[in-house]
């Protein structure tokens, strides 16, 4: 995908969610959305917690299944749009 495409797509998101079943490498997909200042939700694997998402400060983790996953977005919306775009200023690179 082209470079504008990519952040054109990361613009038009709130939240980037991964919802991985299976531990995998360090997620490039993460990092970009990070680094385009979007909050991110992810499964609960070592190789994402710790290196990536530390704790809440970069996002929402959740256990690999299907109502860690509801609950995680269900704070994500309860947290409404101001914490959101709290983050997303906080947090962009440019």
């Amino acid at each position: 995908m082209s470079p504008s495409k990519l952040q054109a797509f990361y613009n038009a998101i709130d939240v980037f969610v991964n919802p991985t079943l299976r531990p995998q490498g360090l997620d490039l997909t993460l990092m970009e959305a990070m680094m385009s200042g979007k909050l991110v939700m992810a499964s609960r694997f070592r190789s994402i917690k710790g290196s990536i998402v530390v704790d809440d400060e970069f996002g929402f983790m959740f256990a690999p299944n299907v109502a860690s996953l509801l609950e995680a977005l269900e704070l994500a919306v309860k947290e409404g749009s101001r914490s959101l775009n709290n983050f997303s200023r906080n947090r962009r690179i440019t």
